[in-house]
């Protein structure tokens, strides 16, 4: 449920404009789940918590600069009684034929039916196509 979770937010966060500066480009990406595990769970009340929840995926994407592997480290807090859940993490994007990857920051909160979804992410490396071998 987890990864269900991760993936929806990161896909929620991929389409927000970061600044009003910010170019938006609409892209399709199907993400595969590949590997997941978790350092820390534990129950308080009605509050389940997790830490250090590693995800890595297979990102398909009609985007050169969004197709490779995609992972991610989240905490969360989960509220069993009313629903609420907070999940923030990082994630960093290493696309197959880019000489670069994305990085970031990223929450997301879900409380009474409503969801939000926040990323921030910045370019390492170089957006010119990897060599061929």
């Amino acid at each position: 449920m987890l990864a269900v979770l991760i993936a929806i937010a990161l896909l929620l966060s991929m389409t927000l404009s970061v600044s009003a500066k910010a170019t938006r480009i609409e892209v399709a990406s199907f993400e595969y789940d590949c590997a997941n595990e978790l350092e820390q769970e534990w129950m308080e009340g009605q509050v389940y918590h997790i830490r250090n929840y590693h995800h890595t995926n297979r990102d398909v994407s009609d985007s050169p600069y969004l197709d490779g592997i995609n992972t991610t480290v989240a905490d969360a807090e989960i509220n069993l009684r009313t629903g609420v859940t907070t999940i923030r993490g990082t994630w960093r994007v290493q696309p197959n034929t880019i000489d670069g990857a994305w990085e970031g920051t990223w929450t997301w909160i879900a409380n009474n039916g409503i969801v939000r979804g926040y990323a921030i992410a910045h370019g390492t490396g170089s957006c010119s196509e990897k060599p061929s071998s």
